[in-house]
């Protein structure tokens, strides 16, 4: 888990901080954490997540958002900023903040040295929880892999699927009508890995 802040607050002085920073944070059982900036090659493969999906996308129902846009995880009234996430059909959105989304069925993280145990531990316990989950997809940054968590509805188990390699293609099937696939050369571009 992140260093939690002092002192804890309400989501009303949360959603206050947000406005009056123009800075995101995380908010758990009234901590908050600062978003850090990411990487080079963090930021590279993010847009380039963003990019390729928001493309095969056009026209269709289903969305991609990037970091930008807030989810809430309504169970344990948290908010967190995923690295991005699909939403198909109608969007839902919190009560309490309009520009909080809670029914993605996909999120992309793109793992880091300092947050890759929270991804894979505290932060996926809490996106489990989401009943129109059905992908949880961890992006590594040094090199070709990446894992995919999958679920064909909220009360089944949790697959795990890794692939690797920048020959290989993250597929994704994200509604009854759309999948997504998508080499990861596309995803890698410009990055390179260390030999």
């Amino acid at each position: 888990m992140l260093p939690k802040s002092e002192p804890r607050l309400t989501l009303a002085e949360y959603l206050e901080l947000e406005k009056d920073t123009q800075q995101k944070y995380d908010y758990y059982n009234g901590y908050v954490y600062a978003m850090a900036g990411g990487t080079y090659e963090h930021n590279t493969i993010t847009g380039n997540v963003f990019s390729e999906i928001n493309q095969r996308l056009k026209g269709k129902s289903c969305q991609i958002m990037n970091s930008d846009t807030k989810l809430y995880l309504e169970k344990n009234n948290n908010y967190v900023y995923p690295d991005a996430m699909i939403i198909c059909g109608e969007k839902e959105k919190a009560e309490q903040h309009n520009d909080a989304f809670k029914n993605p069925v996909v999120i992309i993280e793109v793992l880091s040295k300092s947050t890759e145990g929270y991804d894979r531990g505290d932060k996926f316990g809490l996106y489990r929880q989401l009943p129109a989950l059905r992908h949880y997809v961890l992006v590594k940054q040094d090199e070709a892999k990446i894992d995919i968590y999958s679920r064909q509805n909220p009360t089944s188990l949790w697959n795990i699927q890794t692939i690797e390699g920048l020959e290989s293609a993250l597929e994704l099937v994200i509604s009854e009508t759309e999948t997504l696939n998508i080499p990861l050369l596309d995803i890698y571009d410009r990055i390179v890995f260390e030999q």
